[in-house]
């Protein structure tokens, strides 16, 4: 992740308790990237789980890819621990690549159907793998929404940031070269 760090910064504040939303990076109104799944409400202190990137991992064993076996054993155990939610670091996909030949809306298809195996909600944060030219900035936005975003939730402020927001010009390259 090589010039993209994701900031999720959890900061107490004095807000209500309910949650507010707010956007931005594609349709500021559309929906947070998320699952679809409720967060597990519990009484007491906030409990999450966050997950590492999966780029750049290659075959593991039994011709099961790595980043998969490892992913799948992720979310069983977070599954055990029963957060109220799980965020992401970003780089969920690879992207068009030789590591990974799949074009994009391929490689957010298998992604999601493992997003979909969390108990409960689980927050997707962009990557620089998962926007590294103009289609796939506007696949994000058509699949997620929001590149960065921020919620209150038990009164602790989520951020979660894009700092990849290159200028357009660095995406305009149209010869299939990525910048990682």
């Amino acid at each position: 992740m090589r010039r993209f760090w994701v900031l999720i910064s959890m900061l107490v504040t004095a807000s209500a308790s309910a949650q507010e939303i707010q956007g931005a990076g594609c349709d500021p109104s559309s929906a947070l990237p998320h699952n679809g799944k409720a967060a597990r409400a519990t009484e007491g202190p906030l409990e999450f789980a966050i997950v590492t990137d999966l780029t750049g991992v290659g075959e593991g064993e039994n011709g099961l890819p790595r980043r998969e076996r490892i992913f799948k054993r992720a979310i069983d155990q977070i599954n055990v621990a029963n957060p109220e939610f799980t965020v992401s670091v970003g780089d969920l996909v690879q992207g068009p690549s030789e590591q990974d030949p799949r074009p994009m809306a391929e490689q957010w298809a298998e992604f999601n159907g493992w997003a979909d195996q969390f108990n409960a909600r689980f927050y997707y944060v962009v990557g620089n793998h998962a926007i590294g030219t103009l289609d796939e900035q506007a696949e994000w936005c058509r699949q997620h929404g929001a590149r960065y975003y921020s919620f209150v939730y038990k009164n602790v402020l989520v951020l979660f940031l894009d700092s990849e927001d290159p200028p357009p010009t660095r995406l305009a390259l149209g010869d299939g070269r990525r910048r990682h």
